[in-house]
């Protein structure tokens, strides 16, 4: 298949997730929107695309139509917090209880430094392309700031350096990079002047990071993201999609010879400066012992997509993915999906966190699911609907400020 035609099919499939509806074993059913306030929130049935968690009282779940929840009492208490902005939003970091990110459509980025209370939008400077705008139908000679600010692109993953959290790097769309050296206070744009979609960031110091993507995209900064390195020794690759395929079964189906642009990652994250992970679409893994120089493929015994990489702790690895897939693993284990979540949950989970302990954990996903673990991924439970009903309640009965 050409890469351009890939490449729309893809980004139709990552835009069908992001509006599915998928369901789990305690919530489900159409949304009823004789119950909805214009732009209210319907916490059980919203999807959730980001997670942040800071430890068991302090958690932030983030999603569409610019749901941002706080799980606090290890997810037994739920609130609902305003942003004053109906963005998607699709990632959240947090420093402490108090100081942290959410970014989201159109270029937004918001910070709270009260624990969600209030959310201020700040300025980042992200160049639009002419024929982005020429695309919106936006007479490039006039200023309509409206429609230039649609054109922005989407930041899809926000990342703090291991070593030092105020370093904070931003990805996304149309090869979208953008830093903060002061916690946010201000961005600079270090986009990388092509196309690509650009979906998962990691920064295990304030020099060293890797950011992953469409068409096998793996590059690595050893200078804070000034320059870049495309990572593509990638060994033990399948012959084809389907690893097994016999030559004879894929000539008959017609089925291509795999190449690394054919993949397309989600996201990426290390143990250490030189152990890392890679994760994407169709199951596929790949591991690196030596940094990225290189990678070693490996199969997490699916096929489903795989959207997150959180690494609980120094042995234990968890990914989440679509159709309730949960992994665990790590450099000694096979990676294996966990039966008792795919039994329960039916829809596509796209992130995961861990607070420091490497304990407590959040999952969040499709149609109001989020899930709980208190052993660092062995087990997971579904947040009651009940609580987020009471979340969605009280958010609409609070008196406008």
């Amino acid at each position: 298949m050409p890469q351009r035609m890939r490449r729309v099919s893809i980004l139709l499939f990552f835009l069908a997730m992001l509006g599915i509806n998928g369901c789990t074993g305690d919530t489900g059913g159409a949304i009823n929107t004789a119950e909805k306030p214009e732009g209210g929130y319907l916490p059980t049935q919203d999807s959730y695309y980001g997670v942040a968690v800071v430890d068991q009282d302090d958690a932030w779940v983030v999603g569409q139509r610019g749901v941002v929840l706080h799980l606090t009492e290890g997810g037994r208490n739920v609130e609902a917090q305003e942003t004053g902005l109906r963005n998607a939003w699709y990632s959240a970091s947090f420093v402490d209880a108090q100081d942290g990110l959410i970014s989201g459509e159109f270029g937004t980025i918001m910070r709270t430094r009260d624990g969600g209370k209030t959310w201020q939008r700040l300025s980042v400077d992200i160049p639009v392309p002419k024929e982005e705008v020429l695309v919106m139908g936006v007479d490039p000679t006039q200023d309509n700031v409206e429609m230039r600010e649609a054109a922005l692109p989407h930041i899809f993953s926000l990342a703090r350096a291991e070593t030092n959290p105020l370093s904070i790097w931003g990805v996304g769309e149309r090869g979208t990079i953008v830093y903060s050296g002061n916690g946010g206070e201000s961005w600079e744009n270090l986009s990388l002047g092509h196309d690509v979609m650009l979906n998962g960031v990691y920064f295990v110091s304030e020099t060293e990071g890797w950011i992953v993507g469409e068409f096998g995209t793996i590059i690595h900064t050893s200078d804070g993201g000034r320059t870049w390195e495309d990572q593509t020794e990638v060994l033990g690759l399948p012959k084809y999609l389907e690893p097994g395929v016999s030559d004879e079964e894929a000539y008959l189906a017609s089925i291509p010879e795999l190449h690394l642009e054919d993949l397309y990652f989600y996201d990426v994250g290390f143990n250490t400066p030189l152990e890392g992970y890679v994760v994407g679409l169709s199951g596929f893994l790949l591991q690196t012992s030596d940094g990225g120089k290189t990678w070693h493929y490996t199969h997490g015994d699916t096929y489903d997509h795989l959207f997150k990489i959180a690494l609980a702790n120094q042995q234990k690895g968890v990914v989440s993915g679509a159709v309730g897939t949960i992994l665990t693993g790590g450099s000694e284990k096979k990676w294996k999906p966990l039966e008792d979540v795919q039994e329960h949950v039916y829809t596509w989970l796209r992130d995961v966190d861990f607070a420091p302990d490497g304990v407590f954990g959040v999952a969040s996903g499709g149609n109001g699911t989020i899930l709980i673990t208190e052993d660092a991924g062995s087990k997971w439970g579904a947040v009651p609907r009940e609580t987020l009903q009471m979340a969605g309640v009280r958010a609409r009965t609070q008196p406008e400020s």
